[in-house]
């Protein structure tokens, strides 16, 4: 049994790709009841203790109990208020495979959960992010939102004024710039998305404050008693939440207004789980103000700690995907991602209108992916309309600017392809892991290709030995059903941060032409990798 401690879950995870994985994870057949929760009385405030149990339902799965504990009289002993552990046991044996920090994987998966909510509730030009609570969770969430939407302006507001300066300094030694505020109605009244993470008992944020098209993100006031908003914002919002068995029995916000009868438990139009799957489309006018109401859980606890010593767990593209038939097998089988070409030379090319059907087709069961080579503002900007992919693919010669510009211009987070044959192609990653989402490591294609991508060429993986160990990738670049396992064990065991695979070419009959056999074949041996 292996023991996790912080800075291996730190080494592990990244926020693109942990959102992303949040993501599947709702999607899967996962069984989550609702948590235990206990008050323990101390002569200097009550504490909390929280158990959360989570299990993947079917063979070869996993089960993970996720134990906190909230004592609010720790901060006068310089320890974090909130303590967690989390144990990963063998779903079909119950074994016990790892116990890790389960505080900070609670940082990260809060953050990225609550970022997640973002992506399918927020504004797509949310650009102003104010965190309220300055916390151990705080500088995760500032980080995780800056994954799925362009901040560009993000604030800190606290009652104790030097615990947030603190997070702010922290945050600038990364290349984080963040403003602390005084004026907390002025910071609610410029913010975008406003994340709440304190554990307070009386209102702090005030519905008259919110700005049209807010949205609000509500992580503290996790037990009945504790309030973080007043009814006028729960009045004034449609309300989402994580799930309605603990958001509607433990959360203040809502159990509050719905003790006094302000609001019912229908008001609640959505939780993740139908959000993610697609059982209810959500779709928002622009001035539509809307809350996400998060009390936690372990569902997505065993997707992060079952892969890579509690890395993501493994993302699997299938791109060049061009009929109904192909569609369904991959997301049947099991995808994460599906690719679109736009590249009108590449024999996978497929038009707009087209894709967007397909789009349909999946709708909440896979991320869609845009595949573009060099492509203008004017050409994203009609498949943004037409198609509404949930990412960006470069697969051309973009430059540092060119995806730091459309990342922001348009919403969308962007995944920079990089050919690689040998190890001089590595010295442009880092540049670019630090402006796009993620990065997708390719073959670099015959010098007279007519197109970039999806020519059947593997590089020699030895070469990525020279990546930072915590740059997190995805890896193309000839792969089939038959190399998959060997280049994810490969790569995996030089100690690198794969978090995804893409193929296309290797799951064809001929080129633009998909073997659905082939497609569950390379699904199923990346799994089992």
């Amino acid at each position: 049994m292996r023991v996790i401690e912080a800075a291996g879950v730190d080494s592990a995870l990244d926020f693109s790709a942990l959102v992303d994985a949040i993501d599947a994870a709702l999607r899967a057949d996962v069984v989550v009841p609702v948590r235990h929760h206990h008050t323990i009385a101390r002569p200097d405030g009550d504490a909390t203790a929280l158990i959360m149990p989570a299990w993947a339902a079917g063979a070869g799965g996993f089960l993970g109990v996720k134990l906190v504990n909230v004592f609010p009289g720790n901060a006068a002993r310089g320890l974090p208020s909130v303590l967690g552990t989390y144990v990963l046991m063998h779903g079909d044996t119950g074994a016990p495979l790892a116990v890790i920090d389960g505080t900070r994987l609670t940082l990260w998966r809060t953050a990225a959960t609550s970022a997640l909510a973002a992506r399918y509730l927020a504004r797509e030009d949310a650009s102003v992010h104010l965190m309220v609570g300055a916390g151990a969770l705080s500088p995760f969430f500032l980080k995780a939102h800056r994954a799925v939407r362009p901040i560009t302006r993000s604030i800190i507001w606290n009652k104790t004024r030097a615990n947030a300066e603190k997070i702010a300094t922290s945050l600038r030694a990364e290349g984080i710039t963040v403003e602390v505020a005084d004026d907390l109605e002025a910071a609610v009244r410029a913010a975008d998305i406003i994340s709440t993470a304190t554990l307070s008992r009386e209102p702090l944020v005030r519905g008259a404050w919110l700005k049209p098209g807010a949205h609000l993100d509500l992580v503290g006031a996790f037990t009945p008693e504790m309030r973080e908003t007043d009814d006028d914002c729960v009045l004034r919002s449609r309300i989402f939440v994580d799930t309605r068995g603990g958001a509607l029995k433990e959360g203040g916000d809502l159990v509050q207004p719905i003790k006094a009868g302000l609001i019912s438990a229908d008001v609640v139009e959505a939780d993740l789980f139908d959000l993610a799957r697609g059982t209810v489309r959500f779709t928002r006018a622009k001035d539509d103000i809307t809350l996400y109401k998060s009390t936690g859980g372990a569902i997505f606890d065993p997707r992060r700690g079952k892969k890579r010593d509690c890395g993501v767990s493994l993302l699997i593209k299938i791109c060049g995907l061009k009929t109904p038939e192909s569609v369904d097998c991959a997301v049947g089988a099991g995808a994460d991602m599906l690719g679109f070409v736009f590249h009108p030379k590449s024999p996978r090319y497929i038009l707009p209108d087209a894709a967007a059907a397909l789009v349909r087709q999946s709708a909440g069961r896979a991320r869609c992916v845009a595949l573009v080579v060099d492509t203008d503002d004017g050409q994203l900007g009609v498949l943004r309309s037409t198609v509404a992919p949930d990412l960006w693919q470069f697969h051309g010669t973009e430059s540092l600017e060119r995806v730091r510009d459309v990342r922001a211009a348009f919403g969308i987070p962007v995944m920079k392809a990089i050919g690689v044959a040998s190890a001089a192609d590595l010295t442009a990653i880092p540049a670019y892991a630090a402006v796009a989402d993620r990065i997708l490591l390719d073959a670099k294609p015959p010098k007279d290709a007519a197109y970039p991508g999806g020519h059947g060429r593997v590089f020699d993986w030895q070469i990525l030995s020279a990546l930072p160990p915590d740059l997190p990738f995805m890896l193309s670049g000839g792969l089939s059903p038959e190399n998959v396992a060997d280049a994810i064990r490969t790569i995996r065991g030089m100690g690198l941060n794969l978090v995804g695979v893409d193929v296309s070419s290797g799951v064809e009959s001929a080129p633009g032409v998909k073997d659905l056999g082939k497609i569950r074949a390379f699904i199923a041996a990346a799994r089992e990798a």
